[in-house]
């Protein structure tokens, strides 16, 4: 293909300079826009990660608190104790 140097060597010259520019004003811009959507899905994942957080913490808290559980172990052991001195008069009356 043949080129028609149509164009002086300065306007040329010009003409990379802007090119070059744009295309690194545009890359700027699109490094900008994706640190900006990086940051904000960084946020709000330490956000949402502090509430699970909270979450876990507020049911070990109340896994943590026994409301009742020893009364019914005492209950379960003694009916075992009962259940352990039984004797079927069932089998003894046959």
């Amino acid at each position: 293909m043949i080129e028609l140097n149509l164009l002086p060597r300065a306007i040329k010259k010009q003409i990379t300079k802007k090119t070059q520019y744009v295309a690194m004003v545009n890359n700027a811009l699109i490094l900008t826009a994706v640190f900006l959507i990086v940051s904000g899905l960084m946020l709000a994942s330490q956000k949402y990660m502090a509430y699970e957080v909270n979450m876990v913490n507020k049911n070990n808290e109340q896994m943590t608190q026994p409301s009742g559980i020893e009364e019914i172990n005492n209950l379960m052991s003694e009916a075992s104790t009962v259940q352990k001195d039984f004797v079927k008069w069932s089998k003894i009356l046959n």
